[in-house]
């Protein structure tokens, strides 16, 4: 499922953030913390329906360290870390699509927050960055993906204004063997 968010004011992001809660752009500092970040966000998309397929598509290589980093540098895109008392809890990612009308579309790659760090805002906080770097932009909305069955990420979006706009289907087919 992709979801798509229009940029109107009266639609910003829910500020309800917990004491402590920030998300600041990402920095070499934060490689490491964003790699263990990363590889514990793959184990759990692996175990949704599409999952493991997503995670061969657009997974990163070992050694993880380099390839984030290699993220974090990629031209039009911005990287960003929650924190909870200065601790990176979660890791974001989003970048800019032009379209044919010249229009900019902003894209949403990646927002995860650990498990036990859910819930008190970290995801807003993340979110409220991306939002205002797509607002200072100028793009006319913003595009993000959710796995089939995972409600916590669908609801999240939903949370955040994002609404459905297209649905993805997959179907596999036999593997083709050496012959």
């Amino acid at each position: 499922m992709w979801a798509s968010y229009r940029l109107v004011p009266e639609t910003a992001v829910d500020q309800r953030i917990g004491p402590g809660v920030t998300a600041r752009p990402a920095t070499g500092d934060d490689l490491v913390p964003m790699a263990e970040l990363y590889r514990a966000s793959q184990e759990a998309l692996v175990g949704w329906r599409g999952g493991e397929l997503f995670v061969e598509r657009q997974g990163l290589v070992e050694p993880l360290v380099d390839s984030v980093g290699a993220l974090m540098d990629r031209s039009g895109a911005r990287t960003w870390v929650g924190t909870i008392d200065d601790q990176v809890v979660g890791w974001s990612q989003a970048h800019t699509d032009a379209l044919s009308s010249g229009a900019l579309l902003g894209a949403i790659d990646a927002i995860f927050v650990e498990e036990p760090a859910r819930g008190v805002g970290v995801g807003r906080a993340m979110m409220d960055a991306m939002i205002g770097w797509f607002t200072s932009l100028g793009c006319t909305g913003v595009d993000a993906s959710a796995l089939p069955g995972s409600r916590q990420a669908k609801g999240f979006l939903e949370a955040t204004g994002f609404k459905a706009r297209l649905i993805v289907m997959h179907r596999s087919l036999p593997s083709c063997g050496a012959a």
